[in-house]
């Protein structure tokens, strides 16, 4: 079923409804109905009739893999589950991954040898939009942190690094979940920000193993690998400007992120007969993270063009 969209007034947009689901639904002029946002998609419904998205699961004889599980759950959508486990060490895999990992989880009843969990927050974009914005925030907190440890030779505070990654971790996860069950966003493409995120998240793990190989090296790096991890702050930066700073796609903008990656690749070029042998696992993480955040420019670059022209009208 087609139908046109109409101007009515100088900045509104209207759309007919069918008579036939208008007469089966007794609606009238003046009753409210319920508007759920999903890209290109518009679900019109005249109540709240959505079911609860349920799952049982078994995790009994499966270890350490119970965290991945629950956290694969939390992140598909899922507003209850029922947990299944063997004995108390699988029970506090589910509790420490609850209470670590799932922001809005809550574990409601226990029995002999099962939980349910169950969902206490409701989904919506600003929650959504606040969090993806404090996950960019920590990327580029922990990676100036980084440099500034180092410089002044302080690499214990690298420890502190390290626990942050897992809050980057929580809010990924609450990101992700959000996009699974739907949520509408201010960007174009929900696939393509789901990308972002997890790019994001791996960002955040690349930052993670840089700082454990600084403490286990116990000794300043070599300066041309700081000045690597410096440059890929900078493109973190420029992303960051990208995403949030322009309504419109600024083309030398990503041209900065080309040439901050090619002296990244020259630095790292150059190290490798600069650096000691006790330096090269170091090297290795940060050649991984000047990778994945330079890839990362791609989905970033496909989200502003998917914004397109701006619409003449106004709101």
């Amino acid at each position: 079923m087609k139908r046109k969209i109409v101007k009515h007034g100088p900045s509104s947009l209207t759309l007919s409804l069918p008579m036939k689901w208008i007469k089966k639904n007794h609606l009238k002029k003046g009753d409210e109905v319920d508007l759920e946002v999903k890209d290109k998609e518009i679900v019109v419904s005249t109540g709240k009739t959505k079911t609860l998205k349920r799952i049982k699961i078994d995790v009994s004889d499966l270890g350490q893999m119970t965290y991945r599980i629950i956290g694969a759950c939390y992140r598909a959508g899922y507003e209850e589950i029922e947990v299944k486990y063997k004995d108390s060490s699988e029970l506090n895999f589910i509790i420490d991954e609850v209470e670590k990992a799932c922001p809005g989880y809550d574990i409601s009843d226990y029995s002999e040898n099962r939980v349910i969990i169950k969902s206490l927050s409701i989904p919506n974009q600003e929650e959504f939009n606040r969090i993806f914005r404090k996950i960019l925030y920590l990327i580029k907190d922990i990676g100036g942190s980084l440099v500034k440890y180092v410089k002044s030779n302080n690499l214990n505070k690298l420890n502190e690094l390290i626990i942050k990654d897992r809050t980057l971790d929580k809010y990924s996860n609450f990101c992700r979940r959000l996009l699974n069950q739907g949520i509408s966003t201010e960007f174009s493409s929900t696939k393509i920000i789901y990308s972002i995120i997890e790019d994001l998240e791996i960002i955040g793990d690349c930052y993670k193993k840089i700082s454990q190989d600084l403490l286990d090296l116990k000794k300043k790096s070599s300066p041309i690998l700081l000045r690597v991890i410096q440059k890929n702050n900078t493109q973190i930066h420029i992303i960051n400007e990208i995403i949030f700073g322009f309504k419109e796609l600024d083309l030398k903008k990503v041209e900065m992120i080309y040439k901050t990656y090619r002296e990244i690749k020259m630095e790292l070029k150059e190290a490798v007969n600069k650096i000691s042998k006790e330096e090269m696992l170091l090297f290795s993480s940060i050649k991984q993270l000047s990778k994945i955040t330079f890839e990362t420019k791609s989905a970033f670059l496909a989200e502003i063009i998917g914004r397109g022209v701006k619409d003449d009208i106004t709101e």
